[in-house]
Parts: C-alpha cells; structure tokens; sequence
C-alpha cells in the first residue's frame, strides 16, 4: 500500500510501476494456491489411476491455462510478404508501369538467399 505521502507526490508512472508488480504477485500467489491444490489432488487420487495415467504427468492430467503452449507456424520473410502481398501494396501505391514495392522487396530477398547458398 501506498501511504498518504507517497500518494500525493507519486509521478503517475511510478503508480503504473507499483500497480503493474502488485498484478503480479497476485498472480503469482492465485497460480501458486492452484497448483497446489492440483498436487494435493493428484497424490490423493494416483493410488486409484491406472499407471499410464500416473506416468503421464501432472500436467497432462490437469493442465492450468497458463500451462498450454500455443503453436505458432513458422514461415518465412517471404512467405509472410506472399501472403500479405495485396495489404502492403495498398498502404503504398504505385504508379502504373512501375515495379510494385512488394516485388522489389521479394527480389531483393530472392537475390540474398541465392547468394548465401
């Protein structure tokens, strides 16, 4: 807490500073009370699973949200400026005739793989 003093000389910064570690130690203790309580559970119910149960882990049986690991596909610079070619050429348009700036910016990167390999 802050006390009266420091409250009213506090630059908002330093308030968003406190406010924002004060988030996450709460966070901290929620997730900590939770994951304890998955233990106590877990060792009170193992002696009635099946063993491919028990050796598939904690996590496994119960995974916490902030547990479960998103999987982002991985693609390439030039992929992404593929798939993205028409939403980059309208935020630069060009003059009819000319070399769109997508286009130049794929054969730049087309002439730096070759010539790396």
């Amino acid at each position: 807490m802050l006390t009266w003093d420091e409250w009213n000389t506090c630059p908002p910064i330093y308030f968003r500073y406190r406010s924002i570690g004060r988030n996450e130690i709460e966070k901290r203790t929620y997730r900590t009370q939770w994951e304890s309580s998955r233990l106590i559970a877990f060792h009170a119910i193992a002696p009635h699973l099946k063993p491919n149960m028990r050796d598939k882990g904690i996590q496994k049986w119960l995974p916490f949200p902030w547990e479960k690991i998103e999987h982002v596909k991985e693609i390439s610079v030039e992929e992404m400026l593929q798939e993205n070619k028409e939403f980059f050429d309208k935020l630069t348009p060009v003059e009819k005739g000319k070399e769109l700036p997508m286009d130049k910016g794929i054969n730049i990167l087309k002439k730096v793989a070759t010539n790396k390999s």
